[in-house]
């Protein structure tokens, strides 16, 4: 993240206008490296709940992702399974995504953009993991 940049007023720049009322500003970590937190409830079509995290640099987001997704397989994240891969726009490769059934909130997508470093979690216990991943699609490169 750029050291002029304002991270949690780059978080709130990511959300969509209609969801940014239903967000509240989180406790961040400078130390650690985690700059601002923002915790989403928002309403349907996008799922209860989504957590926006801004980094100071790659490394910090890529041991953030990782200690939230633990130690998952490869595959694509298209089914019920756990599984971890990456994700793309027109080509080149953005950063990791993982998609697992989390204990606390049910069908979990997670996915960081390395250049911004930005981490996201998007979670619903009413949504099924492909469901999940149909919204991502849509909102992953919005929100990263």
């Amino acid at each position: 993240m750029s050291n002029d940049a304002d991270p949690l007023q780059t978080l709130r720049v990511r959300v969509p206008a209609a969801m940014r009322p239903a967000c509240a500003i989180g406790q961040p970590d400078p130390a650690a490296g985690l700059l601002a937190v923002l915790i989403c409830r928002p309403a349907d079509p996008a799922p209860v709940s989504l957590m926006l995290y801004a980094y100071d640099d790659e490394t910090t987001v890529t041991t953030s992702f990782d200690a939230i997704v633990g130690a998952l397989p490869p595959g694509p994240c298209r089914s019920t399974s756990d599984s971890r891969t990456v994700w793309t726009v027109a080509g080149v490769t953005q950063g990791p995504l993982a998609c697992f059934d989390s204990a606390a909130g049910g069908p979990t997508v997670a996915w960081a953009a390395k250049a911004s470093g930005t981490l996201a979690v998007a979670s619903d216990p009413a949504w099924t993991i492909g469901e999940l991943i149909d919204w991502w699609r849509m909102a992953a490169p919005d929100l990263s």
